[in-house]
């Protein structure tokens, strides 16, 4: 209205600039949201970005979980690029990242530019700027990354976006390290929900799919079938990681303890399990490392442990 006025006030003016910064603003914050969902579920989210940021929009719990899944998957890129490397030493080509002491000497270069400085910063920030890409000489054999998540009501709310989160991180994670993904939702006997994720390959609406849905039932964990689920998954033998996030006790019958500690000895499977606010018993004579958080979040140690396997 103040824009139609034909009298040109002071008074209209100011309605202008604010009728502008409003929908500046209301623009960033929906282009840093659509932004969130790309990093949450893949980059080739950005593909059918107008589909997913209409979804989420429409589902405050799916959006909740993109926020903060940038922040778990900042988190173990940091970690990641942290750790030390057997054989370094051998480089194989040049990359997109932003680990800036792996800037090629061309992007070093254009630092030392004040026309050029800027847009390198940026393009470091972004991931985009040309990085020295390093191959291990002594390659270790991993298998999957299983993530199974507790899904009873108990986790209603912030554990379970938080747990959905870092199940993203960790779908990161796998692909970063080659790795087959299979994320389990899992609460009552019976029910069991499984997605597949080898690496490479677009899996967007499965993983929105999951991240979407809860049993809200009780606490029984699907010990019985992870065996099954390893053959089924597909992936090479080497390493496995297996991750349990619950808030919950359980029994786990006997019989079920003992298949899956030998299938853990056959195939090198580490078993971890982060207790949400309590600790998880029951899961003593499955796993390798048991650990309890009084809230789960981005910012505690135990999560720092799991997401730089």
């Amino acid at each position: 209205q103040a824009a139609t006025s034909p009298v040109d006030t002071l008074t209209n003016e100011m309605h202008r600039h604010g009728s502008a910064s409003g929908a500046s603003q209301l623009a960033a914050d929906q282009i840093q949201e659509a932004q969130d969902l790309c990093h949450a579920f893949g980059d080739s989210a950005c593909k059918t970005l107008k589909k997913l940021f209409t979804l989420a929009k429409n589902n405050s719990h799916l959006r909740r979980i993109a926020e903060l899944a940038g922040k778990y998957r900042r988190l173990a890129q940091s970690l990641q690029q942290s750790k030390p490397v057997e054989g370094t030493d051998d480089v194989v080509g040049v990359t997109l990242g932003s680990d800036v002491s792996r800037l090629t000497v061309g992007e070093l270069g254009n630092l030392s530019f004040p026309a050029l400085r800027l847009d390198t910063l940026r393009r470091v920030v972004e991931g985009e700027a040309h990085v020295r890409e390093y191959q291990s000489v002594a390659q270790e054999n991993r298998g999957p990354i299983m993530l199974l998540v507790d899904e009873s009501g108990s986790m209603d709310g912030e554990p379970i976006q938080n747990a959905k989160a870092m199940a993203m991180a960790l779908v990161w994670l796998a692909g970063h390290q080659n790795r087959w993904c299979c994320l389990v939702g899992w609460s009552s006997r019976g029910q069991v929900r499984t997605v597949t994720l080898p690496p490479g390959e677009d899996h967007q609406d499965a993983v929105i799919d999951w991240c979407s849905q809860m049993f809200s039932g009780g606490t029984d964990p699907p010990v019985s079938i992870i065996p099954q689920l390893f053959q089924d998954v597909g992936a090479p033998e080497g390493k496995t990681d297996v991750i349990w996030l619950t808030d919950g006790h359980c029994s786990i019958p006997s019989n079920e303890v003992e298949a899956f500690n030998e299938f853990r000895r056959d195939h090198s499977v580490r078993s971890f399990c982060l207790g949400i606010g309590c600790h998880p018993g029951g899961f003593e004579e499955i796993c390798d490392e048991i650990h309890t958080v009084d809230n789960l979040s981005v910012d505690s140690q135990e999560v720092e442990s799991i997401l730089s396997i």
